[in-house]
Formats: structure tokens, C-alpha cells, sequence
């Protein structure tokens, strides 16, 4: 009894593993939907999140953002992350970059800076958690508050256009 609910197991994580194989990842459809609606270009990643690439007309800089397809949970509230890569560095921020990126932090309406790890570097990137199901209107000021934001700081800090 015990080798066949082995078997059985393992015929399952085969198979589902095999159906994965080749596929690239849809992304939430609300999201497909919302960005279609509202016209916006974008690709789908190999996580399935949705990457946008903006162009600032007033300056001709761009910046990236990505939105991602999974969700969380608190309580009630399914709640999805938008974000944007502002700051990096091989090295641990100064006392300085991070003092700057907190008071940026106090100064927006919604969103805040965060820290993640990039192949060795340390990135700040602005994010913003919004209701997942938000309608294209709120999703778009979002991700406009988000890509701003980003764009803003490593001009500031890093006086370059890379992200």
C-alpha cells in the first residue's frame, strides 16, 4: 500500500512537471486585461509577472517596472505588488543613500523604497501593494507613481538612465 501511494505521488509530480516544460508562464489575466484595456505595452517574464517599459517624453529618459502576477493575502485583502528599480551598488548602502531613500519614503502618498538582492547587488527598487482586482485606472496611477518615483531617485543618486 505504502510503495503505491509512492508511485502514485511520483506519477503525479512527473506529470505535472512535464506539462510545465516549455511553457512560458500567462500572467494574472486581470492584469492582462487592465493593460490591454488601458493600452499599455508590456511583456510577460519567466515568473509570469508583467514588465513595462515607460518612455518620459518631457526628458526622453525610460524606466522599468514590473507588476507582479502573485498575490498576497492579509485578512481580507488580496493584494498585489507594482515595482521599480531606482538605486544599486555592489556594496551596502551608505548612511546617506539610505537616510535619502527614507525620507523619500515619507514624502509619497503611496508606495514605499525597499531593498533586494540582484545578481550580487543590493537594489532599491519603489513599490506600491494595491488591491489585486484594482480597476485599469488605479492600476495605471499606480504604476505611473511607481515608475516616477524610480526614475526620479536614480537620477538623483546615480545621475544615470539604466533602469
Amino acid at each position: 500500500m505504502k510503495l503505491c501511494t509512492i508511485a502514485c505521488a511520483l506519477a503525479l509530480l512527473f506529470a505535472a512537471a512535464s506539462a510545465q516544460i516549455g511553457e512560458t508562464p500567462a500572467g494574472d489575466p486581470r492584469i492582462r486585461a487592465a493593460l490591454d484595456e488601458l493600452d499599455v505595452n508590456y511583456e510577460v517574464d519567466s515568473d509570469g509577472d508583467f514588465k513595462v517599459v515607460f518612455e518620459f517624453e518631457e526628458d526622453g529618459r525610460s524606466q522599468i517596472a514590473f507588476i507582479n502576477s502573485n498575490t498576497e493575502t492579509f485578512k481580507l485583502f488580496e493584494i498585489r505588488e507594482l515595482w521599480s528599480p531606482g538605486y544599486s551598488s555592489d556594496l551596502p548602502f551608505s548612511a546617506k543613500v539610505a537616510n535619502r531613500l527614507l525620507e523619500d519614503s515619507f514624502d509619497k502618498k503611496l508606495g514605499a523604497w525597499q531593498t533586494m538582492m540582484n545578481n550580487e547587488k543590493r537594489v532599491a527598487v519603489f513599490a506600491a501593494k494595491i488591491a489585486a482586482g484594482a480597476d485599469p485606472q488605479s492600476l495605471w496611477a499606480t504604476l505611473k507613481l511607481v515608475l516616477v518615483a524610480a526614475d526620479e531617485m536614480e537620477k538623483e543618486l546615480l545621475g544615470t538612465d539604466d533602469f
